[in-house]
């Protein structure tokens, strides 16, 4: 089973890495801990219902489930009542040193509901703690998966308020949900192995050309640019980015992260897709921004003395 936004087609059975590891993350209470329960098809991390958290350390734990082994790092949540971010940010540099172990996806656990400020500002926070980890490592995990009540989960994402859809935009959505209450033998772990096989093998397919973190080196930059300007009275010119590089690395993708709306076209394959510079514009932070898209070089879609005379 696959997921919008994704290849649905299965790599060959002895392409599977036989690791794949789990990181849990997200605010306190969304479920991180039941959710590492399901996936490992037992109770190895304590998981009540209550009004704090009960994981102030990182717990790391194992299982073999259908002749794989994966590995689970349960994490401290976010906006804990007693520590806010305290422990969350000292248990870092774990959840770093565990993410560069093999083949990894990094979870944003989200309880399934309505979609809150605190929700947003929980995963802008997480990303912000992982500024060198490309957004194609991320998938969001829905729990809470019994009060859909049978309702399909694309049903009810279609009619989410903006603010989810954008985030589920930004992930490439990328997204599962667990009833952390069913049968563990009912198949979600196994449809949730398979969206991670899709993403590994994306990920090692673009590792010549890693993209990096864009939502937050540009978050970053126009923040900055807003504070260098905040004493100018005058309007300040339109920013003009202009995407280059070898064709199939990202540059179409990149200038609709930049702006924010799907403005250049953008598939995943070897030749180039752009075959003219395209101009768009757009209001990024308050700023005004100008995304000038070129055509890749070293495309097969001419030959280079056509491509320099384009560019």
């Amino acid at each position: 089973m696959g997921y919008p936004g994704i290849d649905t087609e299965r790599p060959e059975p002895d392409r599977r890495p036989t690791e794949v590891n789990f990181v849990l993350l997200g605010r306190t209470g969304a479920g991180k801990s039941a959710s590492g329960n399901t996936i490992l098809g037992k109770k190895v991390f304590e998981s009540k219902f209550g009004a704090k958290s009960k994981t102030n350390e990182c717990r790391e734990a194992t299982a073999l489930v259908s002749g794989r082994r994966l590995k689970v790092l349960d994490t401290p949540g976010l906006y804990d009542t007693r520590h806010g971010m305290e422990k969350f940010e000292s248990e870092m540099p774990k959840v770093k040193e565990f993410s560069r172990k093999g083949q990894c996806i990094l979870l944003l656990v989200i309880e399934l509901g309505r979609f809150t400020e605190e929700e947003e500002n929980s995963i802008r926070d997480i990303l912000k703690s992982f500024p060198r980890e490309p957004l194609s490592k991320f998938m969001i995990l829905f729990t809470n998966g019994d009060k859909l009540e049978g309702q399909p989960i694309e049903e009810f994402l279609g009619d989410a308020d903006d603010n989810l859809q954008r985030v589920l935009h930004k992930f490439g959505n990328r997204y599962h949900v667990f009833n952390n209450k069913s049968d563990p033998h009912d198949g979600q772990v196994l449809q949730l192995l398979e969206k991670a096989d899709d993403m590994l093998m994306e990920d090692q397919q673009s590792i010549e050309f890693p993209i990096p973190n864009l939502d937050i080196m540009i978050e970053d930059f126009f923040h900055f640019q807003s504070r260098e300007e905040e004493d100018d009275e005058t309007t300040p010119e339109p920013l003009r980015l202009v995407l280059l590089g070898k064709a199939g690395t990202g540059k179409s993708a990149s200038g609709n992260t930049i702006l924010g709306r799907d403005e250049f076209i953008s598939k995943s394959g070897t030749s180039s897709v752009t075959t003219e510079s395209q101009r768009q514009e757009g209001v990024v932070f308050g700023r005004k921004v100008e995304v000038v898209d070129t055509p890749g070089f070293f495309g097969n879609s001419g030959c280079k003395e056509k491509s320099q005379r384009k560019l």
